[in-house]
């Protein structure tokens, strides 16, 4: 049986990880989806290298857009959804039996975990529906500019291969379409559903957990690692107590829907990798205690007063 903090580790890491692998698993399909499309180019006619304006080359891209989206929707991109939906389904597992040490009971069946399953069955759903947004509805339409302007074949080819694999200037379509959508979804929905089960069980003390990135903003940078109380973080949703990392508005990378209440979901932001993890009170440091007594944040209890010696 894992330990709470074995436990934590793995939810924390998840929220790195699943994102992770899923940018593995699409950046490995992409050339594969590049690949097809190459063959399936070869079908259209050209004179001298310049690609044929007739009919008969709008009717095969037509078919070419058909052929994509039925091998994205059935092969090999269709398994990779699967894969990511078991990563989501063992990160609310994880995230369950944490919760489950700080005196949660039967979360399986809690509106908690319904939120959970409804959020990961929204992602999937997104991923393979927008696939024509991401990516056939811009090759379809490289490929009729292409034909209405008699480019050159070979141009024309580089293009749209390029677009779905990607250069080192840019992300392939696929990609840039769902990274950040994979990433703050599970971050979101693993937060949120903590959150809910915490205030279920009345908990006043979390911890901003994640590690750091070269990309790590400044306001997950400067609380990495800190234990705070429920109230303050709360203050953060409302641009307070922000420290260097205020800019006026918040601070950079801020979703613009957080408030009081989804601070716990959103944290640090878009593409956020950070958590803000409820523990027990004896977990907390006594000094971060005290702090959060004299900043006004926290009511303890008088034996927990007589305990700090104040």
């Amino acid at each position: 049986m894992p330990t709470a903090a074995e436990l934590l580790r793995d939810k924390v890491n998840g929220l790195t990880d699943i994102p992770d692998s899923w940018v593995n698993r699409v950046t490995g399909i992409q050339p594969k989806i590049a690949a097809r499309l190459t063959r399936l180019m070869a079908k259209l006619t050209t004179t001298n290298g310049v690609v044929d304006q007739t009919g008969a080359n709008l009717r095969t891209i037509t078919a070419i857009l058909e052929d994509l989206r039925a091998y994205m929707t059935q092969g090999e991109y269709a398994t990779v959804i699967g894969e990511l939906n078991k990563d989501f389904i063992q990160q609310q597992a994880t995230s369950t039996a944490y919760m489950t040490t700080l005196g949660g009971q039967g979360i399986e069946t809690t509106f908690a975990a319904q939120t959970y399953a409804a959020r990961r069955a929204q992602l999937v759903g997104q991923l393979v529906n927008g696939i024509d947004e991401a990516v056939l509805n811009p090759v379809f339409e490289t490929l009729l500019t292409g034909i209405e302007t008699k480019a050159s074949y070979s141009d024309l080819l580089v293009s749209v291969t390029d677009s779905i694999v990607g250069t080192p200037n840019y992300d392939g379509r696929l990609l840039a379409y769902s990274r950040q959508l994979v990433t703050d979804t599970i971050g979101t929905t693993d937060r949120a559903f903590t959150e809910i089960i915490a205030a279920d069980l009345g908990l006043e003390w979390y911890r901003y957990t994640g590690g750091l990135m070269d990309t790590t903003r400044c306001f997950c940078e400067k609380r990495n690692g800190k234990w705070y109380h429920k109230k303050e973080i709360e203050s953060w949703g409302n641009k307070e107590n922000l420290g260097e990392c205020n800019t006026g508005k918040g601070w950079a990378g801020m979703n613009r829907a957080t408030d009081s209440s989804t601070i716990f979901a959103y944290a640090g932001g878009y593409n956020c990798q950070h958590s803000i993890l409820p523990v027990s009170e004896a977990a907390v440091p006594i000094e971060t205690l005290k702090e959060a007594i004299a900043k006004g944040f926290y009511s303890p209890s008088a034996n927990t007063r007589k305990l700090l010696g104040i």
